[in-house]
């Protein structure tokens, strides 16, 4: 692991029915595995302790991958880059009807997706609505930091010594 390295990290996963595009609304809504993925680099490493270490890592792009199973060979059916988009409940009425924990993912210039999670029945209505608003919130931090280019700590546990970390300029080293 070194500075400048490309990683990619999924943040969300799970089972989400989408609405078909407009126009091909007798196709149904269709059960697709959706994840976010966010690609980053590495901006820095810092020494936690001998077997740990945490990055600074810049976000680079934010990714919506969608397959029709959750197989981690299987190429994504679609992928929808999270630059620019925003994500909400929905507050269409006819769509809340059939189904009340909905939420849209849009973009000014492109589709938008209306996705609402799969649930097991009988699931409490304020477990479904979290599910939602997870969903939505990790959309959003993703759409944030891609946007803003965002610098994050992440924490790791390394398989071995710590990388070397360079020396903070002002520090004093031990």
């Amino acid at each position: 692991l070194v500075e400048g390295k490309q990683l990619r990290r999924c943040v969300q996963k799970g089972w989400l029915r989408k609405r078909p595009e407009q126009g091909e609304w007798y196709k149904g809504w269709k059960r697709r595995y959706f994840r976010v993925v966010v690609h980053t680099e590495v901006v820095a490493i810092h020494a936690v302790n001998a077997w740990g270490y945490s990055l600074d890592e810049k976000i680079q792009a934010a990714m919506l991958h969608y397959y029709e199973d959750e197989d981690p060979g299987t190429e994504a059916k679609a992928t929808v880059p999270l630059i620019g988009c925003d994500a909400e409940m929905v507050s269409n009425p006819a769509v809340l009807a059939k189904y009340p924990y909905c939420f849209q993912v849009t973009h000014p210039r492109r589709r938008t997706y209306f996705l609402d999670p799969c649930l097991p029945e009988g699931t409490p209505p304020e477990d479904a609505d979290a599910v939602s608003r997870n969903w939505v919130q990790i959309i959003r931090a993703g759409v944030e930091t891609t946007n803003d280019l965002f610098v994050k700590r992440f924490k790791r546990q390394g398989q071995g010594p710590a990388p070397a970390a360079p020396p903070v300029a002002g520090m004093a080293t031990a």
